[in-house]
């Protein structure tokens, strides 16, 4: 299989347009995989012979380093090889725990300190495995590509579904399957299009660092759905279940999916809490008085929920990282640390608080619900997405404002870029190009390469169908804008 290395960006975004719906497929394979082996613990006490709660620890803990893993070793991951390496050893580590499932099945005993390594090691799988998606879908630009995100969650939750329909034998054979078609997927993006070269994490950092404010809420809301994932489980085995999980996953996908469709930009982090938190405390206040059929639907609306919020929060990454050309392995690991540590230690909380009898089922829901509160106050100081941007890349802000706040020029020039279909990303160099600036200007305001620079100006040109910079100033100065 030959790779080609140093595609330009606009050939780039071309292709990665071309394969979203091969990514999202491969995404579908990789979220069945997870959510069928995350949630297919459970449904293996008996079988396995290992505390299900120790297992979920495990994997819990295997993601975290999974992602501390690849925030260390970023800048070595930076080209096409070193992206191969990281999907395969996360396919690696995804097989290594199938593997052991198939031989508990035909009786070949497993020590169970391996068996706990073991779901670490998955955990750290999913954790490579995802960023190697994401990095794809980094790529990309616009709605579509949040939907095709998205569509791979929902697939994978039905995959899900299906596959607790099945006897034992074949899930587990799924679950060496599904690893290995996303991993064949992933290959044929990489034969098709080359990816251009990430930048270091350092000059990643320099244009844009999550602030240390918004990371404490994102990793508290974790926390709250850890919190509340463990009470599923501690109540009922069954709303534990891939069955019972694979159908609250592609609910909440679709829901989320639904939203990005109708709504005319994608669906941010921010919306996403404002929706979610009313929701989450009628659910905590409703659970306590709840019969066994009630509860099992607040259980589903809670995992409903969480599936929106790690949407949101994938979706809304991805979309940073590919609008101020960050580098995605070094930004994308960190952005969803948080979150995982949150998940590792509301989890903890509630396997210490109901496991030990520290307080009972009905003053954990009411614990949750105060946390949930506090995380009220806190998102209302604490923007996501615009906090983080540094001095230098305050330009683009302009994509943030409302019309009323834009100049008639900078509205002409959106206008244009509207009418004759400019990418983001060219509308931002045609802004520049409509005020007289260069290619070399261009290149260090928006922080590329000068050969990426140029290719925009050149594919600005060819779309406009203009010959010099003067004829695209007259043009953007003649424009008339829509009442």
């Amino acid at each position: 299989m030959k790779f080609r290395l140093g595609m330009n960006d606009s050939n780039n975004s071309v292709g990665i347009a071309a394969l979203l719906p091969v990514a999202s497929v491969g995404t579908m394979f990789h979220w069945g995989c997870v959510f069928t082996g995350l949630y297919f613990s459970y449904a293996l006490y008996d079988f396995v012979g290992f505390p299900p709660e120790i297992m979920r620890i495990g994997c819990f803990v295997g993601i975290v380093i999974g992602l501390v893993f690849v925030r260390a070793f970023a800048d070595r991951l930076t080209k096409t090889s070193g992206r191969i390496k990281l999907s395969l050893a996360g396919t690696c580590l995804l097989l290594a725990n199938g593997a052991s499932m198939l031989l508990l099945y035909f009786g070949v005993p497993v020590p169970g300190a391996l068996l706990g390594a073991l779901w670490a090691a998955f955990g750290a799988g999913t954790s490579l495995c995802l960023l190697a998606w994401l990095d794809v879908f980094n790529y990309g630009t616009g709605k579509a590509t949040a939907a095709f995100v998205v569509a791979g969650v929902v697939l994978g939750g039905l995959l899900c579904f299906g596959a607790a329909c099945l006897p034992m034998l074949p899930i587990i054979v799924l679950l060496l399957l599904f690893p290995l078609l996303s991993f064949g997927n992933l290959m044929f993006i990489y034969s098709r299009v080359a990816l251009p070269d990430q930048i270091t994490a350092a000059q990643s950092k320099a244009r844009y660092a999550l602030p240390f404010i918004s990371s404490l809420t994102i990793g508290a809301y974790g926390a709250v759905f850890g919190v509340s994932q463990y009470m599923i489980f501690a109540s009922d085995h069954a709303a534990a279940s891939p069955f019972f999980i694979g159908a609250s996953v592609a609910i909440g996908g679709s829901a989320f999916l639904l939203a990005n469709v109708l709504l005319a930009r994608p669906v941010s982090q921010i919306i996403t809490q404002r929706v979610l938190f009313p929701l989450i405390v009628t659910v905590l206040l409703f659970i306590p008085f709840a019969d066994a059929f009630g509860q099992r639907l607040c259980w589903a609306v809670l995992m409903a929920a969480l599936t929106c919020f790690d949407i949101a929060n994938i979706t809304a990454l991805t979309r940073i990282a590919g609008k101020f050309s960050l580098a995605p392995f070094a930004f994308l690991s960190l952005g969803r640390l948080p979150i995982q540590v949150g998940m590792l230690a509301g989890w903890l909380l509630g396997f210490l608080f109901l496991h030990y009898h520290i307080v009972d089922m009905n003053m954990l829901t009411l614990i949750t619900l105060g946390m949930v509160v506090v995380l009220v106050f806190i998102t209302t100081v604490a923007p996501f997405e615009k906090s983080g941007l540094k001095a230098a890349d305050r330009s683009d802000d302009r994509h943030e404002a409302s019309p009323s706040t834009k100049g008639s020029w900078q509205l002409r020039c959106e206008e244009v870029g509207r009418k004759y279909g400019l990418s983001p990303r060219q509308r931002d160099v045609l802004v520049y190009l409509a005020k007289g600036r260069n290619a070399e200007f261009i290149q260090k305001e928006l922080f590329v390469s000068g050969h990426t620079a140029k290719s925009h100006i050149y594919q600005i040109y060819r779309k406009l169908e203009v010959h010099s910079q003067q004829q695209l100033i007259d043009l953007v100065e003649k424009t008339r804008l829509p009442s």
